[in-house]
């Protein structure tokens, strides 16, 4: 999708599709696994030929992907440069889970490593992946008193849970989770701990997807 105001045209990363500027003209390109495939649409597809044009793509792919990006339409993308005429969002969902289990803390760490978290599919509880960041002290510890007063010995995920050193937990709490997109598995990517629900019923916690428009 591409918007323009006051100059900058700004692109959003999309099923993986981003948009870069190549010898002044707008061109979409996207990642089919390991390769790079020119979009057919009505925009100027890029000659993906010469491998100059394939690693100039593979640079901004890096760059771009999973980022919203404002740029001057009369300005060009330099890989691996700073300039003002290219700016970059991160993109971020956000949803609640629902807190099924958590590691144990390594190294320095105090309260636990992370949240083993979840959401509700047709009464069943669905596990999403873990949690380790958005943390401090604070929250460690005061969220290891509740969790402690919650563990159980059998996990409630229907799912396999591939961890070690994990306690299970009754699913009552429901924490907000940001994160970047699901990946492919249906797990989350980069989570970010925000903080704890207590306005919403775990069992009513579902995956949020996309309404159609």
């Amino acid at each position: 999708m591409v918007s323009t105001s006051k100059g900058f045209t700004t692109f959003w990363d999309t099923a993986r599709s981003i948009f870069v500027r190549s010898a002044g003209t707008l061109n979409s390109v996207t990642k089919c696994g390991n390769d790079i495939c020119a979009t057919r649409s009505t925009l100027t597809p890029v000659n993906l030929a010469t491998q100059s044009s394939r690693s100039s793509l593979e640079a901004s792919l890096k760059y771009l992907v999973a980022r919203s990006i404002a740029a001057r339409r009369d300005s060009e993308y330099a890989p691996g440069k700073r300039s003002p005429d290219w700016l970059k969002f991160k993109c971020v969902n956000e949803q609640e889970f629902v807190i099924g289990g958590f590691t144990d803390p390594a190294g320095s760490r105090i309260g636990f490593g992370a949240l083993l978290v979840g959401y509700y599919e047709r009464g069943t509880l669905c596990y999403a992946g873990k949690v380790g960041t958005g943390f401090d002290t604070q929250t460690l510890l005061s969220l290891r008193r509740k969790l402690d007063a919650r563990k159980i010995a059998r996990p409630q995920f229907v799912d396999e849970v591939k961890e070690n050193d994990v306690h299970w937990v009754k699913p009552e709490l429901v924490a907000q989770i940001g994160f970047s997109e699901w990946t492919r598995d249906g797990k989350l990517r980069h989570p970010r701990f925000l903080g704890l629900r207590t306005d919403k019923p775990a069992t009513q916690v579902v995956r949020e997807r996309p309404q159609p428009a």
